[in-house]
């Protein structure tokens, strides 16, 4: 069973999110990303990159990082999915199956008593 989605918001940065995808392995998680007003023009080709890769395309309910958040858990929530990781299109997992790794934990039961867990960031692979 996997608790983890995978939650992108973008607004006109979706070379961006092409680039996460083609380097990232995200295991078959499920992954929704939320425009954040991003002109038409790049609308479109977020609405392309999501249909390329499988992943949920959604304009954003109201602005703001916090209603995304409340829109992404409304949405995972009625996929039986309980944790949300939210990635920057700059950020990428340095641990091989790092999905896989994070949803044994949380099957588990190691992070029950945790809301928010966070990772540190290595710049320039230091």
């Amino acid at each position: 069973m996997k608790k983890i989605g995978i939650l992108f918001t973008s607004r006109n940065n979706y070379e961006s999110l092409q680039y996460w995808i083609d380097n990232v392995d995200t295991e078959g998680f499920q992954i929704l990303n939320i425009d954040e007003d991003s002109d038409e023009e790049n609308k479109k080709i977020g609405k392309e990159v999501c249909e390329k890769n499988n992943i949920i395309y959604m304009d954003r309910e109201d602005r703001g990082m916090q209603n995304n958040i409340t829109t992404a858990s409304k949405h995972f929530t009625s996929k039986n999915i309980d944790w949300i990781i939210w990635f920057q299109h700059d950020c990428f997992p340095s641990t091989k199956n790092f999905f896989s790794k994070l949803n044994d934990l949380l099957l588990k039961g190691t992070l029950n008593e945790f809301g928010v867990v966070g990772f540190n960031v290595l710049h320039d692979g230091v």
